[in-house]
């Protein structure tokens, strides 16, 4: 999948992708939302990882290095969100990174070749696992605002998302 981010329009700034994403959640369109945000984790991870051999590889090294801003959304003390436990079956457990871009990719491809359930939830409860049957799947709702934390506080999106000094 070294192609994850061919889809990203050039010159699209983190911001963009945030601004929009947050839009499509207030319009309780949680699917898209999270699209955005992968792409906006992709963009981040790109700025911070240049020389990583695969967009792949250089998500996985933003999100290791952000799991607690990511994480920040769960309601257990200390809890992080670096793996998504499917179902609650440790045995089941997927890097949080591989994850995001197999769904994203998944649910960009074509309807008739889809490897998802055409359902997506997302539960509020804050859990870090994610469920997959064969109707739906179903998502921690923090998700979406983990990711937009950890590429908002991004030192290298600084630009995008200056810092709001007091009295501004």
């Amino acid at each position: 999948m070294s192609d994850a981010n061919q889809h990203i329009p050039p010159q699209t700034s983190p911001r963009e992708l945030v601004e929009r994403a947050q839009l499509l959640y207030g319009q309780w369109k949680r699917e898209a939302a999270l699209l955005l945000m992968i792409d906006a984790a992709l963009v981040t991870a790109s700025r911070r990882f240049p020389s990583a051999a695969t967009p792949e590889s250089a998500l996985a090294a933003f999100l290791d290095s952000a799991v607690y801003d990511i994480s920040l959304g769960l309601h257990e003390p200390g809890h992080r969100l670096e793996a998504l436990v499917f179902a609650g079956d440790q045995e089941s457990r997927q890097h949080l990174g591989q994850w995001l871009l197999f769904f994203s990719a998944a649910r960009r491809s074509d309807a008739a070749t889809r490897s998802l359930p055409a359902a997506t939830d997302f539960h509020a409860d804050a859990e870090p696992w994610v469920k997959v049957t064969a109707t739906e799947v179903v998502l921690p709702d923090m998700l979406i605002e983990g990711l937009a934390t950890a590429v908002a506080l991004a030192p290298e999106n600084e630009a995008d998302f200056p810092p709001v000094l007091d009295g501004d």
